[in-house]
Protein backbone atom coordinates (compact mmCIF):
# COMPACT_ATOMS: atom_id res chain seq x y z
CA UNK A 1 0.00 0.00 0.00
CA UNK A 2 2.78 1.97 0.42
CA UNK A 3 3.11 3.08 -3.53
CA UNK A 4 -0.74 3.86 -3.11
CA UNK A 5 0.43 6.46 -0.29
CA UNK A 6 3.54 8.14 -2.40
CA UNK A 7 1.86 8.01 -5.77
CA UNK A 8 1.13 4.67 -7.98
CA UNK A 9 1.55 5.48 -11.42
CA UNK A 10 -0.87 2.63 -13.14
CA UNK A 11 -3.80 4.97 -11.23
CA UNK A 12 -3.90 8.36 -12.78
CA UNK A 13 -7.20 10.57 -13.64
CA UNK A 14 -9.75 8.37 -16.11
CA UNK A 15 -10.17 11.58 -17.72
CA UNK A 16 -6.92 11.94 -19.60
CA UNK A 17 -6.56 10.78 -22.98
CA UNK A 18 -2.70 9.81 -22.22
CA UNK A 19 -3.32 7.49 -19.45
CA UNK A 20 -6.40 6.04 -21.12
CA UNK A 21 -4.43 3.72 -23.08
CA UNK A 22 -2.55 2.16 -19.88
CA UNK A 23 -5.53 2.28 -17.73
CA UNK A 24 -8.52 0.97 -20.18
CA UNK A 25 -8.35 -2.43 -21.91
CA UNK A 26 -9.87 -2.69 -25.30
CA UNK A 27 -12.74 -5.53 -25.55
CA UNK A 28 -13.56 -6.54 -29.68
CA UNK A 29 -16.68 -7.31 -30.83
CA UNK A 30 -17.65 -10.68 -31.15
CA UNK A 31 -19.30 -13.56 -29.75
CA UNK A 32 -18.42 -14.36 -26.38
CA UNK A 33 -19.87 -16.82 -23.44
CA UNK A 34 -23.17 -15.74 -21.62
CA UNK A 35 -24.08 -17.39 -19.25
CA UNK A 36 -25.31 -21.18 -20.74
CA UNK A 37 -24.89 -19.87 -24.17
CA UNK A 38 -23.12 -17.25 -26.05
CA UNK A 39 -24.20 -13.77 -26.91
CA UNK A 40 -22.66 -11.11 -29.74
CA UNK A 41 -21.30 -7.58 -28.48
CA UNK A 42 -21.62 -5.87 -31.43
CA UNK A 43 -19.20 -3.01 -30.53
CA UNK A 44 -16.38 -2.99 -29.25
CA UNK A 45 -15.79 -1.21 -25.75
CA UNK A 46 -12.70 -0.16 -23.40
CA UNK A 47 -13.10 -1.18 -19.95
CA UNK A 48 -11.12 -0.26 -16.91
CA UNK A 49 -7.79 -2.34 -16.05
CA UNK A 50 -8.84 -2.21 -12.49
CA UNK A 51 -11.92 -1.23 -10.24
CA UNK A 52 -11.96 2.77 -9.59
CA UNK A 53 -9.30 3.49 -6.82
CA UNK A 54 -9.77 5.64 -3.44
CA UNK A 55 -7.24 7.65 -5.74
CA UNK A 56 -9.24 8.40 -8.84
CA UNK A 57 -12.76 9.02 -6.76
CA UNK A 58 -10.85 11.68 -4.95
CA UNK A 59 -10.32 13.46 -8.37
CA UNK A 60 -14.07 12.82 -8.65
CA UNK A 61 -14.67 14.45 -4.85
CA UNK A 62 -12.16 17.52 -5.67
CA UNK A 63 -13.89 18.24 -8.73
CA UNK A 64 -17.15 18.85 -7.73
CA UNK A 65 -18.76 15.60 -8.18
CA UNK A 66 -20.56 15.11 -5.48
CA UNK A 67 -21.84 19.29 -6.13
CA UNK A 68 -22.96 19.38 -9.48
CA UNK A 69 -26.15 17.70 -10.52
CA UNK A 70 -25.01 17.53 -14.23
CA UNK A 71 -22.92 14.58 -13.32
CA UNK A 72 -26.13 12.64 -12.26
CA UNK A 73 -29.25 10.79 -13.04
CA UNK A 74 -32.30 12.14 -12.14
CA UNK A 75 -32.95 9.25 -9.60
CA UNK A 76 -28.80 9.69 -8.46
CA UNK A 77 -29.39 13.54 -7.70
CA UNK A 78 -32.52 13.14 -6.07
CA UNK A 79 -30.66 10.22 -4.09
CA UNK A 80 -27.86 11.81 -2.60
CA UNK A 81 -29.99 15.24 -1.85
CA UNK A 82 -32.57 13.24 -0.06
CA UNK A 83 -29.46 11.58 1.85
CA UNK A 84 -27.49 14.44 1.86
CA UNK A 85 -24.49 12.56 0.73
CA UNK A 86 -21.33 13.61 0.16
CA UNK A 87 -18.58 11.29 0.88
CA UNK A 88 -18.66 7.46 0.76
CA UNK A 89 -19.39 5.59 4.24
CA UNK A 90 -15.61 4.15 4.25
CA UNK A 91 -13.76 7.04 3.26
CA UNK A 92 -12.33 7.90 6.67
CA UNK A 93 -11.54 3.79 7.18
CA UNK A 94 -7.93 3.25 7.34
CA UNK A 95 -9.18 -0.22 6.02
CA UNK A 96 -10.05 0.42 2.90
CA UNK A 97 -9.16 4.22 2.33
CA UNK A 98 -5.51 3.28 1.06
CA UNK A 99 -5.23 5.46 -2.70
CA UNK A 100 -4.62 1.81 -4.85
CA UNK A 101 -7.61 0.17 -2.97
CA UNK A 102 -11.13 0.08 -4.89
CA UNK A 103 -13.08 2.75 -3.50
CA UNK A 104 -16.27 0.83 -1.93
CA UNK A 105 -19.56 1.85 -0.25
CA UNK A 106 -20.57 3.33 -2.95
CA UNK A 107 -23.82 3.41 -4.46
CA UNK A 108 -24.79 2.47 -7.66
CA UNK A 109 -25.84 6.16 -8.10
CA UNK A 110 -22.53 7.57 -7.20
CA UNK A 111 -21.25 4.50 -9.16
CA UNK A 112 -22.56 6.16 -12.22
CA UNK A 113 -21.96 9.46 -11.69
CA UNK A 114 -18.35 8.81 -11.55
CA UNK A 115 -18.74 7.13 -14.84
CA UNK A 116 -20.31 10.20 -16.51
CA UNK A 117 -17.75 12.90 -14.93
CA UNK A 118 -15.06 10.34 -16.43
CA UNK A 119 -16.77 10.76 -20.05
CA UNK A 120 -17.77 6.95 -19.51
CA UNK A 121 -20.41 4.47 -18.16
CA UNK A 122 -21.03 1.64 -16.04
CA UNK A 123 -20.53 -2.09 -17.82
CA UNK A 124 -23.74 -3.91 -18.58
CA UNK A 125 -24.08 -7.26 -17.45
CA UNK A 126 -22.99 -9.05 -21.52
CA UNK A 127 -20.06 -6.97 -21.47
CA UNK A 128 -18.53 -7.39 -18.34
CA UNK A 129 -19.06 -10.95 -18.36
CA UNK A 130 -16.95 -11.37 -21.96
CA UNK A 131 -14.16 -9.04 -20.58
CA UNK A 132 -13.83 -11.48 -17.54
CA UNK A 133 -14.49 -14.86 -20.04
CA UNK A 134 -12.53 -13.96 -23.12
CA UNK A 135 -12.80 -14.92 -26.27
CA UNK A 136 -12.29 -18.56 -24.85
CA UNK A 137 -15.17 -18.44 -22.44
CA UNK A 138 -12.92 -18.92 -19.14
CA UNK A 139 -14.48 -20.01 -16.15
CA UNK A 140 -12.49 -17.77 -14.47
CA UNK A 141 -10.60 -14.92 -15.67
CA UNK A 142 -6.98 -16.63 -15.60
CA UNK A 143 -7.70 -19.29 -18.10
CA UNK A 144 -7.52 -22.35 -15.37
CA UNK A 145 -9.16 -23.95 -12.01
CA UNK A 146 -9.48 -22.37 -9.36
CA UNK A 147 -5.97 -22.03 -7.12
CA UNK A 148 -6.81 -20.69 -3.08
CA UNK A 149 -5.04 -17.63 -3.23
CA UNK A 150 -4.97 -16.57 -6.53
CA UNK A 151 -6.82 -13.52 -6.09
CA UNK A 152 -8.62 -11.69 -3.05
CA UNK A 153 -11.33 -13.91 -1.88
CA UNK A 154 -11.49 -15.41 1.51
CA UNK A 155 -9.28 -18.20 1.23
CA UNK A 156 -6.72 -15.52 0.58
CA UNK A 157 -7.67 -14.65 4.70
CA UNK A 158 -7.05 -10.56 3.94
CA UNK A 159 -10.19 -9.38 5.32
CA UNK A 160 -10.12 -6.08 3.64
CA UNK A 161 -9.57 -4.97 -0.08
CA UNK A 162 -6.01 -5.30 -1.76
CA UNK A 163 -4.54 -2.88 -3.77
CA UNK A 164 -5.78 -3.64 -7.24
CA UNK A 165 -3.27 -5.99 -9.00
CA UNK A 166 -1.99 -7.28 -6.03
CA UNK A 167 -2.17 -11.03 -7.79
CA UNK A 168 -1.08 -10.75 -11.14
CA UNK A 169 -1.88 -14.27 -11.74
CA UNK A 170 -5.31 -13.81 -11.52
CA UNK A 171 -5.42 -11.15 -14.73
CA UNK A 172 -7.56 -12.26 -17.35
CA UNK A 173 -6.14 -14.15 -20.27
CA UNK A 174 -5.16 -12.99 -23.38
CA UNK A 175 -7.20 -9.03 -22.23
CA UNK A 176 -4.63 -8.26 -19.03
CA UNK A 177 -7.77 -7.29 -17.11
CA UNK A 178 -7.36 -7.63 -13.10
CA UNK A 179 -9.32 -8.01 -10.22
CA UNK A 180 -11.82 -9.22 -12.57
CA UNK A 181 -12.38 -12.17 -9.44
CA UNK A 182 -12.36 -11.03 -5.92
CA UNK A 183 -11.42 -7.59 -4.12
CA UNK A 184 -15.13 -6.41 -4.66
CA UNK A 185 -18.39 -6.67 -6.36
CA UNK A 186 -18.78 -3.81 -9.00
CA UNK A 187 -21.40 -2.75 -9.90
CA UNK A 188 -23.19 -2.98 -13.67
CA UNK A 189 -26.00 -1.21 -15.15
CA UNK A 190 -28.43 -3.71 -15.70
CA UNK A 191 -31.34 -4.57 -13.68
CA UNK A 192 -31.23 -8.46 -12.25
CA UNK A 193 -34.73 -9.42 -13.29
CA UNK A 194 -36.32 -7.79 -16.22
CA UNK A 195 -39.29 -7.97 -15.16
CA UNK A 196 -38.47 -5.24 -12.08
CA UNK A 197 -37.58 -2.24 -13.68
CA UNK A 198 -38.34 0.46 -11.03
CA UNK A 199 -35.93 2.85 -9.39
CA UNK A 200 -35.33 1.09 -6.67
CA UNK A 201 -35.29 -2.55 -8.56
CA UNK A 202 -32.06 -4.81 -7.66
CA UNK A 203 -29.35 -4.15 -10.17
CA UNK A 204 -26.69 -6.45 -10.87
CA UNK A 205 -22.97 -7.61 -9.41
CA UNK A 206 -20.16 -8.93 -10.80
CA UNK A 207 -17.00 -10.32 -10.10
CA UNK A 208 -17.27 -11.62 -6.33
CA UNK A 209 -15.38 -9.81 -3.29
CA UNK A 210 -12.66 -10.59 -0.54
CA UNK A 211 -15.16 -12.66 2.02
CA UNK A 212 -15.99 -14.87 -0.82
CA UNK A 213 -15.77 -18.38 -1.52
CA UNK A 214 -14.34 -19.48 -5.23
CA UNK A 215 -17.93 -20.71 -6.91
CA UNK A 216 -18.92 -16.63 -6.14
CA UNK A 217 -16.24 -15.21 -8.34
CA UNK A 218 -16.48 -17.26 -11.05
CA UNK A 219 -16.56 -15.13 -14.82
CA UNK A 220 -20.58 -16.30 -14.84
CA UNK A 221 -21.90 -15.78 -11.39
CA UNK A 222 -24.38 -13.16 -10.89
CA UNK A 223 -25.44 -11.47 -7.62
CA UNK A 224 -27.92 -8.08 -6.88
CA UNK A 225 -28.56 -6.04 -4.83
CA UNK A 226 -30.80 -2.49 -4.59
CA UNK A 227 -29.23 0.60 -5.96
CA UNK A 228 -28.96 2.47 -2.52
CA UNK A 229 -26.96 -0.08 -0.57
CA UNK A 230 -23.35 1.19 0.26
CA UNK A 231 -21.38 -1.70 2.09
CA UNK A 232 -17.93 -2.25 2.00
CA UNK A 233 -17.93 -5.11 -0.54
CA UNK A 234 -19.34 -3.09 -3.52
CA UNK A 235 -16.94 -0.78 -6.44
CA UNK A 236 -17.01 -0.57 -9.70
CA UNK A 237 -14.87 -0.26 -12.59
CA UNK A 238 -15.69 2.13 -15.74
CA UNK A 239 -16.17 2.09 -19.57
CA UNK A 240 -15.15 3.89 -22.28
CA UNK A 241 -16.63 4.33 -26.07
CA UNK A 242 -13.79 2.23 -28.20
CA UNK A 243 -11.44 4.96 -29.92
CA UNK A 244 -12.80 5.85 -33.22
CA UNK A 245 -10.80 4.09 -36.63
CA UNK A 246 -9.27 6.83 -39.07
Amino acid sequence: MVLGLVGDPRLGDPRDPAWQGQGFVLVPAGRYAWQEGQREIKEPFRIGRYPVTNGQYGIFIADGGYREARWWSTDGWAWREAGSVDLPPYWQDSRFNTANQPVVGVSFWEADAFCRWAGGRLPREREWEAAARGPQGYEYPWGGKWEDGICNSDAAGLGVTSPVGLFPRSAQVPLGLEDLAGNCWEWCDDFYAEGKREVGSSRVLRGGAFVFRARFLRSSDRNWVVPRVRVRTIGFRCVLAAPRQP
